[in-house]
């Protein structure tokens, strides 16, 4: 039976950690997918990256729809105005930083109010086994804080981090970043370097073009995918489970 997974990211126009429900949220971005865990092999995730992102440069996102097997991405753009009559608010220097990384949210085109924004980014999720985040404490409080009364972006049984389950996946005792030498010195890379190059490639490509939603749910699924591709491999290896086919 194959899982469908979901991978939701935004970006705020203030950094207020203990406040998610007085931040100007600029973009919501999703990414669903269900995978085949037998036939999502490193070069062909590293395949997907190349595919996702040719053509996209700093400051910009990937589009929204099919991006190869049943990958689908969705970006939305809130209402500011809406937002700042609500009582939400905006740091001069976050917007600051995302113009000197190419992208000015002033001049982004936003057709939806923030009620039919939520309805899509819901819907696109929707049919989702489990909905990953970058972050518990923030992310989905600050999504349940844009919709009405007590009404939640998912159920709470679905909610998860994906952050906690790659350290999880990493099988080396650590909690912290993905970073270059952790990936190395993971036992999941050992004597696999076409699977190491497409982590640090992921890597690579997020330092560039991330902090956009849709890129940053993007680069969060592939990474989760080639992390738990390579674990199931390492087991087989060790005659510990038998790969599992959908």
């Amino acid at each position: 039976m194959s899982i469908t997974i979901a991978v939701i990211d935004s970006e705020t126009l203030k950094l207020d950690p203990k406040h998610p429900e007085r931040v100007v949220v600029d973009e919501i971005g999703t990414v669903v997918f269900t995978p085949s865990v037998e036939s999502i092999t490193p070069t062909i995730i590293g395949e997907l990256l190349e595919k996702a992102f040719d053509g996209i440069d700093r400051g910009q996102t990937i589009d929204s729809g099919f991006h190869g097997c049943s990958i689908n991405a969705l970006l939305v753009k809130l209402p500011l105005i809406e937002q700042f009559l609500a009582g939400r608010e905006a740091s001069q220097d976050t917007v600051e930083w995302h113009r000197k990384r190419g992208y000015n949210p002033e001049l982004e085109s936003r057709t939806f109010n923030v009620s039919e924004a939520m309805a899509r980014v819901k819907k696109s999720i929707v049919d989702a086994d489990v909905v990953y985040c970058r972050g518990q404490d923030f992310d989905f409080p600050l999504l349940n804080s844009l919709l009405e009364g007590n009404e939640t972006i998912c159920h709470h049984r679905k909610a998860a981090d994906i952050r906690t389950v790659c350290d999880a996946l990493l099988m080396d005792g650590q909690i912290g970043l993905l970073t270059d030498e952790r990936l190395t010195e993971s036992p999941l890379f050992h004597n696999d370097a076409t699977a190491l190059t497409v982590a640090k490639k992921i890597n690579a490509f997020r330092k560039e073009l991330g902090h956009r939603a849709t890129n940053d749910a993007m680069f969060d699924l592939l990474m989760l995918l080639l992390l738990r591709h390579q674990q199931w491999s390492l087991l087989e290896r060790s005659q510990c489970v038998k790969m599992p086919v959908n």
